[in-house]
């Protein structure tokens, strides 16, 4: 199972959480390929990183620290999905 359209992904360094975005499409339909980057190869091409801020968000979920950035929040999870439906709905 791969990301799939409206799965949500965090990115961060290390255990800092950094940014949030939802997938407009799965994995598969926004793939990439340009090799003009050093990553070439990206998954999630067009998505809208917003940036995470505690005051923003209410909280700073915790992460377990894995490559590239895409970590599991683990017990916050339903807190990270209320989170981010909260924003959405306030814009």
């Amino acid at each position: 199972m791969g990301l799939e359209e409206g799965d949500l992904v965090i990115a961060s360094e290390g255990r800092t959480v950094k940014g949030i975005c939802q997938m407009p499409s799965s994995g598969l339909n926004s793939y990439r390929f340009d090799k003009g980057f050093e990553y070439a190869h990206t998954v999630g091409f067009g998505v809208k990183w917003v940036d995470w801020d505690e005051n923003k968000f209410g909280f700073t979920p915790n992460t377990v620290s894995i490559p590239f950035g895409i970590n599991k929040v683990g017990n916050d999870r339903e807190k990270v999905i209320k989170a981010w439906e909260d924003y959405t709905n306030s814009k």
